[in-house]
């Protein structure tokens, strides 16, 4: 705790960039000193993980300004067409070889 404590002081000092991974870790133990249960903390994990891992395409970590507004507003893009996809009824799929107008 006291190597993000560190990080987190040079980076306000503007002394070096902070990472995405450092926030997430600074957020999850805001939470958890502020009472969440573990459950809650590990989803949260699992999901900012997965964050992480698609705005910083395969590199380990990236700075936060990389995880601004925009690289958010696009996951979500990137999510709900995934989601879409997912549940898109067999009948409709192109993949299967349909034709016509729902195609």
């Amino acid at each position: 705790m006291a190597e993000l404590d560190t990080k987190m002081e040079a980076a306000e000092a503007g002394k070096e960039p902070l990472y995405l991974g450092d926030a997430i870790e600074f957020f999850l133990r805001s939470k958890r000193s502020g009472g969440r249960s573990e459950k809650t903390i590990n989803d949260y994990h699992k999901k900012l993980e997965l964050f992480q891992r698609w705005v910083s395409r395969d590199d380990y970590d990236v700075p936060l300004e990389q995880a601004d507004a925009d690289a958010i507003e696009a996951y979500v893009v990137y999510l709900k067409d995934s989601r879409s996809r997912r549940h898109k009824p067999a009948a409709l799929s192109p993949s299967l070889g349909c034709t016509g107008d729902y195609c």
